[in-house]
């Protein structure tokens, strides 16, 4: 049997769409071959198609887009930097009050819970309930003189600070011995830096008698640490050669360890007869 000859539309490598793009220049077109059953005569279809958008915008210009245009802010005045500055603030202020309200009512609603979670005596059980034991004791105790309280915190306070206010004591000492035997040119930073180790030593040794005492508020604790923080910047390195200069940078920080001394008694005005007996 002959083989039956391949036609153009046959080839992969070529598309109707190029071939046959458009026959009268407006529509396109696919040709589809043909045969004719009765007569075995062969022809071809021209069937209209639509040209997909891709291929369509090919070679042709691309609009152009204009960009959008450029958002200049509009300067504002020194009046109304001033305005919003101020705004700011307030609301800020605001914002603040709100805060710690909000804290008190969290506080509140939580005590509140928790009383309501504590389960009531009923007032029948109470009062049927017999009294245990007298409410007042019959023999008063007296409590040592020599027993001494302090407040927990400022207790807590001490053995936090006791070891920073220790590790300073320790790491001036050898600068302290030799400032003693070789005395240095400045007389004034002299003295004021054996005042500061002086305290220093005082305060260490009754840390916690001043504590237990009252004596050193909330405040004094923070200084403290501020000022042992403040000599542990000071590089001590090569002390020997530099020991005017070391003492120098330690005295201007400006730190102080007399906190918490007990004040002088004051004397009391004296009379024309105790004059007279101490000039005889």
């Amino acid at each position: 049997m002959p083989r039956t000859p391949r036609t153009k539309l046959a080839k992969r490598s070529q598309s109707p769409y190029q071939k046959h793009a458009s026959r009268n220049g407006t529509h396109a077109v696919y040709k589809q071959g043909a045969r004719d059953a009765a007569t075995g005569t062969e022809g071809h279809w021209w069937i209209p198609v639509e040209i997909p958008t891709h291929i369509a915008k090919a070679g042709k210009p691309k609009p152009r887009v204009e960009p959008p245009p450029k958002y200049t802010p509009r300067v504002r005045s020194q009046e109304e930097q001033i305005r919003a500055s101020i705004a700011a603030m307030e609301s800020q202020l605001q914002n603040k009050e709100l805060n710690k309200l909000l804290a008190a009512r969290a506080k509140l609603d939580k005590k509140i819970a928790e009383r309501r979670s504590r389960k009531a005596v009923p007032l029948a059980l109470r009062i049927t309930d017999p009294v245990q034991g007298p409410s007042v004791p019959s023999t008063l105790t007296t409590l040592a003189p020599s027993l001494t309280f302090g407040k927990t915190r400022y207790i807590q306070a001490a053995k936090h600070v006791e070891p920073i206010l220790t590790s300073t004591l320790t790491r001036l000492t050898p600068l302290a011995n030799l400032s003693i035997e070789y005395p240095g040119f400045d007389v004034y930073y002299d003295i004021k830096f054996h005042q500061l180790m002086c305290d220093l030593e005082d305060l260490v040794d009754g840390l916690l008698e001043r504590a237990r005492s009252g004596r050193i508020v909330n405040r004094m604790w923070r200084y403290m640490e501020r000022d042992c923080r403040n000599i542990g910047k000071v590089n001590l390195e090569g002390y020997e050669r530099r020991q005017a200069d070391i003492i120098r940078q330690i005295v201007d920080t400006k730190a102080r360890f007399d906190y918490g001394l007990e004040e002088p008694a004051k004397d009391k005005p004296s009379t024309v007869e105790e004059d007279l007996l101490a000039i005889v």
